[in-house]
This record gives structure tokens, C-alpha cells and sequence, in this order.
């Protein structure tokens, strides 16, 4: 790597540690109490069975690499849980100018889009909550995956035996991390029209391009299909839980890509339909207006990968942390090819172009800074509900006898959540601690409280 990639490489890092860092401070919140617990609370054995392509259906397997290990050395502190996320938003950051700059053979494409990935306010779950390491795995793995094929593509040969072995665990772990990977073969098949000129292969031989280059994609499907099928289609599968629920119909589609790309150009409350319609419409006509495979590609990776959740509930814009990549492709590839000109003419290049950086850095920084406030409201009083419990009951009792009863009065947590159920037995490990909660002290008769080893009752008064 040149020095002057380095350095831009500083200022994008400096950014995002600017606009991010505080959420290494974060406390934990009710998901991460939920998916601790519901790895901690299983055997071994069970995990390991849930990573395997068995057609397991349990819920995203991969989770336990991160919550296991960190818990079982450090117990009950949020503070290495953020580390780890830390290190994954770090290593993603550079995976994202990794790949760029593979497809593009652009050290400024690649730059500019790890500067416009590097930070979203929107993007607020990534680093103030762990419960989001969903996200972050699959990243990881998604884009190794790609970053080894487009390598191994780049060459003019297909994958070798081992090497297609390799691609299949990392899919198998993009997979296990979070559903939206299983678009990974259907980004594989685009890159192989984009830039292999796949369909023309398919049109002299389909059998030939099937073994041949087709054989990774393929492969692919039929270990998507594996993972997913169980999830759609099982006893408790996703299609049955309201929130996934998919409505496929256009307006559901306008609807979210609105709600989206508002959210990704700051503008959620002015953004219609319309407009978001004509800005994916307008990025294929630029592309093709230019010539530009690279433009075509990453507007397809942005339209293909986020294809899972353009038609369930809307949610908060992390989940396009994945095909985020591909509009920050595309920026960057924009950005390239309209400054090229300009700066061939200038001789030097590398003072002008960092401090066009950093400028550039300054002024995102204002824009995200001022988007902070409305993206991240949600997260104290989250974290404050998970360390009002902990705080209050280990206050008072450092250890709880085996299997005790305790009872919540008027707990920050609703009354069909179990939230302060996890939070006790992850605090004290122990699965046999009995965890009852109500809103009123006066609901209970004097001889039911006396069933209970330990009561706590929390102030009324407070806004949650």
C-alpha cells in the first residue's frame, strides 16, 4: 500500500472514530440481553448443531462466536462486547476499501467510499448496540466471500476445489450471521454478467458455464435454500412473526425504499416515493449514459442486497449496513471519474487530494454530527431500562442463593417482556433464579409477597 493511501486511510479511520467513539461506552441494552441469554441458556452441543448445514433452524447461529467466548471471559460488562464490535466496524471499513478498490482498480473510488461508509448517524445501532453484531458478522463474511471470488475471478479462472470449500464456509457463516446474505449468489451471478459477460457464455453453453464458472453460484443457491428454507417455512418460522412477514407488492417496496434512502440522505420527512424512485431509476441511466460497468455494478449490489428487507416492516436504516456498500460504490466511482481530469493537471496531486479529503471529512462530520441527535434518541433510555435492573438488584445482594425468587415491582421493562428475567440470571449465572415482575405492589396479598426470597420496587416517577 502506497503512503498515500495510508494517510487517507488515517483521515477515514479519524472520522469514523470522531463520529463514533463514544458508543465504546455504551451500556447494554434488551437485545443484548435477549440474544446472550438465548445463546448462554444452551448446551454446547446445541450451538454447535445450529451452525451446521443440517437444515437447523435456529436463530442465527454465527451470534454465538461473538456473545459465548466474550461473556464466558469477561461475565457481566458491556465494555469488551464493544471492543469486539469496535474491531468488526474497523475491519468492515477496511473490507469495504479492500473490495472497491479490487473491482475498480481506484485508490480514489475506494477512498471516498470508505469515507462515506465509514459513519451514519441513522446507522446508530452498529455502535451503540451489540445486539447488532448481527450485521457486522455477516459483513465480514459476506464481503470476504466476494473479495476471494472477484480475486479468484479476476485471474480468469473459477474457483479451485479448496478454494471453492473456503468460499462455501464463509458463506455458510455469512449465512448463520444474518438472513439478507442469502442474496450473496444472486451479487455473484450479477458480477459474472457485469463483468464476465455471463449471459453470453450461458447463450453458447449453459451446461459448460454451469460446471465452469456458474458452478460457485450455484452451489450457493443450494446452501441458501438449505438455511433458509427451515426459516420460512418451519414451525416457527420468520414468515409466521408479524415483523417479518414479507407484503410483496410495489407500493410495499416505494414505500420502504422512501423511508430508506430518507433516512440515508437525511431528508426522512421530505422524501416521497417519487423521489426515491427516481434516484435508483436515475443510477442505472447514469451508468449506462457512461459506460461505466462499475456504476452498474454497484447499483445492483445496493437494489439486489437490500431486496429482504424492501418488503417486511420498516426498521431502523442499519439494516442496509450491507448494501449501503453499494451506493457508497457508487459515489465513489462518480467522484473518480469527474475528478480525474482535474487532477492530472495539478503536480501535487498528493497534497491536493488529502486536503480535499479532509475537507470533505469536515463536512460530513457536520452533516452526520447534526443527524445524531434524532438517529440516536432511542438509545439511553433502552440502556438505561437493562442498568436500572442490574444496578438495583446487584446493589443491594453481590451473590443470590440458587434458584431464589425474586420479585420487580414497577421494573422499567413492559409486562409481557422478559428482559429483567435475562438480566438477573445473566448477572448472577444462574438459569434456576426466578424472576416474577408486576406494576403494582398492592396486586399481590401480604402471603403472596412472603413467597418471594427477595422484593424490589422501583420509583414510579420517571418517563419511560
Amino acid at each position: 500500500m502506497t503512503r498515500r493511501r495510508r494517510l487517507a486511510l488515517v483521515v477515514v479511520y479519524a472520522h469514523f472514530l470522531a463520529l463514533a467513539a463514544d458508543g465504546l461506552w455504551s451500556y447494554f441494552t434488551p437485545d443484548d440481553m435477549m440474544n446472550l441469554y438465548g445463546y448462554w441458556s444452551k448446551p454446547l452441543s446445541r450451538l454447535l448443531l445450529d451452525g451446521l448445514p443440517l437444515f437447523s433452524s435456529g436463530y442465527r447461529p454465527a451470534g454465538a462466536l461473538f456473545y459465548v467466548p466474550v461473556f464466558h471471559v469477561f461475565g457481566f460488562d458491556p465494555l469488551p462486547f464493544r471492543v469486539v464490535c469496535f474491531l468488526l466496524l474497523a475491519l468492515n471499513l477496511y473490507l469495504n476499501f479492500a473490495f472497491v478498490h479490487r473491482l475498480t482498480g481506484s485508490s480514489a473510488a475506494a477512498i471516498v467510499s470508505a469515507l462515506l461508509f465509514s459513519y451514519h448517524a441513522h446507522f446508530a445501532d452498529l455502535y451503540y448496540s451489540s445486539g447488532a453484531v448481527y450485521d457486522l458478522l455477516a459483513f465480514v463474511f459476506f464481503y470476504s466471500c466476494l473479495l476471494l471470488y472477484v480475486g479468484i475471478r479476476q485471474t480468469e479462472r473459477v474457483p479451485t476445489a479448496w478454494q471453492h470449500a473456503c468460499l462455501c464456509v464463509l458463506f455458510w457463516l455469512a449465512l448463520n450471521s444474518k438472513e439478507i446474505s442469502a442474496m450473496l449468489p444472486v451479487v455473484l451471478l450479477a458480477y459474472e454478467c457485469c463483468y464476465k459477460n455471463a449471459v453470453r457464455a450461458m447463450r453458447k453453453s449453459c451446461l459448460r458455464w454451469a460446471v465452469g464458472p456458474g458452478r460457485c453460484i450455484l452451489t450457493f443457491g443450494l446452501l441458501g435454500g438449505a438455511h433458509m428454507l427451515p426459516r420460512l417455512l418451519g414451525g416457527g418460522s420468520m414468515a409466521s412473526n408479524p415483523a417479518y412477514r414479507p407484503e410483496l407488492s410495489l407500493g410495499a417496496y416505494l414505500e420502504n425504499l422512501r423511508h430508506y434512502l430518507g433516512l440515508l440522505l437525511y431528508c426522512h420527512e421530505g422524501m416521497t416515493g417519487f423521489a426515491a424512485a427516481s434516484i435508483v431509476i436515475a443510477m442505472p441511466l447514469l451508468a449506462l449514459l457512461l459506460k461505466n460497468g462499475n456504476l452498474v455494478f454497484s447499483w445492483l449490489l445496493f437494489v439486489i442486497v437490500s431486496l429482504p428487507v424492501m418488503f417486511i416492516a420498516a426498521r431502523g436504516a442499519f439494516v442496509l449496513y450491507l448494501p449501503y456498500l453499494g451506493m457508497t460504490m457508487y459515489a465513489g466511482v462518480v467522484f473518480a471519474a469527474a475528478a480525474r481530469p482535474v487532477f492530472e493537471t495539478l503536480r501535487r496531486r498528493t497534497a491536493v487530494a488529502l486536503g480535499t479529503l479532509g475537507a470533505a471529512a469536515l463536512v460530513l462530520y457536520n452533516v452526520h454530527d447534526g443527524g445524531k441527535p434524532q438517529a440516536t434518541g432511542w438509545v439511553r433510555p433502552e440502556q438505561a431500562k437493562v442498568r436500572e435492573v442490574a444496578d438495583r438488584v446487584s446493589g443491594r445482594y453481590k451473590t443470590l442463593g440458587k434458584g431464589v425468587r425474586v420479585l420487580l415491582i414497577n421494573s422499567p421493562f413492559p409486562d409481557d417482556d422478559y428482559g429483567p428475567l435475562f438480566i438477573l440470571r445473566l448477572y448472577y449465572l444462574d438459569r434456576s433464579l426466578q424472576v416474577k415482575w408486576l406494576k403494582q405492589k398492592g396486586s399481590l396479598s401480604p402471603e403472596a409477597l412472603a413467597q418471594y426470597d427477595h422484593v424490589f420496587e422501583f420509583p414510579e416517577a420517571r418517563a419511560r
